[in-house]
């Protein structure tokens, strides 16, 4: 039984025998698969092509300012690897991924010393720090994986989230589609809260006295919903997140499908799905990340953190970073022929 394990490295873009660099599983004779009809694990044939698409989608990447940056970052810490998926991408990472703010306050919802740290760390006094934390649970818009951020979930929201859709296909005739540019082709601006239709926030009623007592070390009320719970970990964990002291760091482990069996292929570049696990390894190599990868209320902000939305629309460093330069810097470099990926890609307005 053999594996072959490369690494991808961003100083010259090429394959090395060792790191550092991405470790990228090229080749392996035990390459297993779940059989449709038993549900049982049985041999498969490793993909062929996945050495060339994953160099390709690397070099593609590479060629956006943001992608470059997380590149150089993963590759000189040798802090990813790649493996190819069988049905949808994934990654994972340990707990090291999660700024110390969070990695306290996720567990049981409960304020400690770094928490305590962190509001210090903001130069509001201790005594006006209830207040302040008041005023950004009660003002802060809900975040949901199934909505566009800004909008909320009403009536209003409805009307929002058609307006943006309508305008992301007017998209398609612009003329900037037709020039090579460095200017934003394929990419809206038209997401912030202040052109919201509905972009109030989500008021819990949570009390300065109750707040004083979670800051003290207290359980946030019973009276809450649990819904209100999330919200009200799910702000704090946003707006703290600039005085958020980072955690060690952890490598992450991405599984990537750039094949027709992974149906978002047919509504975006395979390589962008590829770049959208990228951007997770990046803050999780940082140990910036601000929730859990996945089935826990902090997951909104794992995944706004990456795609960009939310409070950290326009955001550099993220899925919609890359997208908003990809046709400018990365269409260059593709073939006539690559089909799939030469095209402009339009600003990701939500998440699910």
């Amino acid at each position: 039984m053999t594996q072959t394990i490369e690494y991808w490295r961003e100083t010259d873009q090429a394959w090395h025998a060792g790191g550092p660099g991405i470790a990228v599983v090229t080749a392996d004779d035990a390459y297993t698969g779940t059989d449709p009809q038993t549900g049982r694990a049985v041999f498969l044939d490793f993909p062929a092509t996945f050495r060339g698409l994953v160099n390709d989608a690397l070099r593609y990447i590479h060629a956006t300012p943001a992608g470059r940056q997380i590149l150089q970052q993963l590759s000189a810490a040798s802090a990813a690897s790649i493996v190819p998926a069988l049905l949808g991408n994934s990654v994972k990472a340990a707990d090291g991924a999660l700024n110390l703010v969070a990695e306290e306050l996720i567990p049981n919802s409960l304020i400690g010393g770094v928490t305590q740290a962190a509001l210090n760390r903001l130069t509001i006094p201790a005594h006006a720090q209830p207040r302040w934390l008041t005023h950004v649970i009660n003002s802060a818009q809900e975040l949901l994986l199934d909505a566009v951020p800004g909008s909320g979930t009403g009536f209003w929201a409805g009307l929002e989230k058609a307006r943006q859709y309508a305008n992301q296909w007017t998209l398609l005739g612009d003329p900037r589609y037709a020039r090579w540019s460095s200017s934003n082709e394929g990419y809206f601006n038209d997401q912030t809260v202040a052109r919201s239709l509905d972009g109030r926030g989500y008021d819990i009623g949570i009390t300065v006295h109750e707040v004083a007592a979670w800051i003290a070390g207290q359980p946030l009320p019973g009276r809450l919903s649990q819904r209100a719970k999330n919200h009200a970990l799910v702000a704090t964990l946003a707006a703290l997140r600039h005085v958020s002291p980072s955690g060690n760091g952890s490598a992450s482990d991405i599984g990537w499908n750039p094949y027709p069996s992974n149906p978002l292929n047919l509504s975006r570049p395979a390589a962008i799905g590829l770049a959208h696990e990228l951007v997770h390894a990046y803050y999780s190599g940082r140990g910036e990340q601000l929730g859990r990868d996945f089935g826990h209320p902090t997951t909104v902000l794992f995944e706004f953190l990456c795609v960009g939305l939310g409070p950290w629309d326009e955001a550099a460093i993220s899925e919609n970073g890359i997208r908003r330069h990809w046709y400018s810097h990365a269409v260059p470099l593709m073939p006539r022929g690559e089909k799939q990926s030469r095209k402009a890609m339009p600003k990701r307005i939500k998440y699910l």
